[in-house]
């Protein structure tokens, strides 16, 4: 009971919000393999779930393809996600390949 006699809920509720402030988000890195060369995510980002990782990495994939693919040589990378200190839990393919076919 607070000091005028009514409960302390808003007291339990800002606890339970202060509480919550402090829980960290996991931060999730993105290694890059291509043929022989990884390239391991030493800084990586801040997201809140699985899934929202797992979306940067498909942006991140067609970015790739976007600014770094000049059509004359194949693409072939992988992006390994991980949460920090964990196993890789999900890997984006990329593939990228354009073939051109003369008709005359």
């Amino acid at each position: 009971m607070s000091a005028f006699g009514r409960p302390d809920t808003d007291r339990q509720i800002n606890f339970v919000r202060e509480q919550r402030c402090f829980d960290p988000m996991p931060r999730y890195r993105f290694d890059i393999m291509e043929n022989a060369t990884s390239l391991h995510d030493e800084q990586g980002e801040v997201y809140g779930s699985h899934q929202e990782a797992e979306t940067e990495a498909r942006k991140f994939a067609v970015e790739m393809i976007r600014h770094g693919f000049d059509g004359k040589t194949q693409i072939r990378r992988t992006i390994e996600v991980r949460e920090d200190g964990g196993e890789p839990f999900v890997r984006v393919l990329l593939w990228a390949k354009v073939d051109v076919e003369r008709l005359k």
